[in-house]
């Protein structure tokens, strides 16, 4: 069968860079826009919703690649040592 991931799930960006619902609103509306440009002009197209998310993933994987690429500097965690120190700093600066 074929499943359906939609909004930040469909996306996955870092938590880090606060993108989630972003990614999640512009995908939704690039993609509706695209399914309602191919489904007006599809004359001629054998389906046109096929053509949609194609145009889609070619307009909108761009953009996507570039949010989930972190800026430079930014640490991310990748060992449970690592994630437990970031957790504990958390902690102390969220008493500051």
């Amino acid at each position: 069968g074929r499943v359906v991931v939609i909004g930040d799930a469909a996306y996955r960006p870092s938590p880090l860079t606060g993108m989630g619902t972003t990614s999640g609103l512009v995908g939704a509306y690039v993609l509706a826009g695209e399914i309602a440009k191919h489904l007006n002009d599809s004359k001629g197209v054998h389906n046109p919703l096929v053509s949609a998310f194609e145009t889609y993933d070619s307009r909108f994987r761009p953009f996507m690649r570039q949010v989930q690429t972190l800026g430079p500097g930014l640490w991310i965690p990748s060992s449970s040592w690592a994630i437990a120190v970031v957790n504990f700093l958390i902690g102390i600066f969220a008493f500051l």
